[in-house]
């Protein structure tokens, strides 16, 4: 499992942690019964504290999003559908959030961004063409 922790950031290192495991869980990126790294293992390869993993797997297990079975390890948990709808919407409303105040430091009210959205969506989509291309 490869997370994209950034300590510059202003959220907290376990949250961070918390949004990325729970966004690979609900884009199907980590499946129901897949195990996740020990809290020590993930310590390590994220070169984050050992304490901060284990406050971000308390919160995923408190989430339901994870499970921890005694001598076996932590693991995602299946979640029912109703269950998996609210998480997704949670995180659909975090990610909006994060977009309002990324406008909002470029000095854009949310009806600017709205509308550079509303653009964007209007625009006709552009053929990739490889760097160097001379067509």
């Amino acid at each position: 499992m490869d997370l994209n922790i950034d300590p510059r950031q202003s959220v907290p290192i376990y949250a961070q942690v918390v949004e990325q495991v729970r966004s690979l869980v609900l884009s199907g990126g980590l499946k129901p019964g897949d195990r996740m790294p020990s809290v020590r293992d993930l310590a390590a390869s994220e070169r984050i504290n050992r304490n901060t993993v284990a406050k971000a797997y308390s919160a995923l297990e408190s989430d339901g999003i994870l499970e921890t079975r005694r001598g076996e390890g932590t693991f995602v948990a299946s979640l029912p559908d109703r269950r998996q709808q609210e998480a997704h919407a949670q995180l659909v409303e975090r990610f909006v959030e994060r977009v309002l105040a990324e406008g909002a430091g470029l000095g854009l009210t949310a009806d600017e961004l709205a509308n550079r959205i509303a653009k964007a969506r209007r625009a006709p989509q552009r053929a990739a063409s490889p760097a160097g291309d001379a067509s």
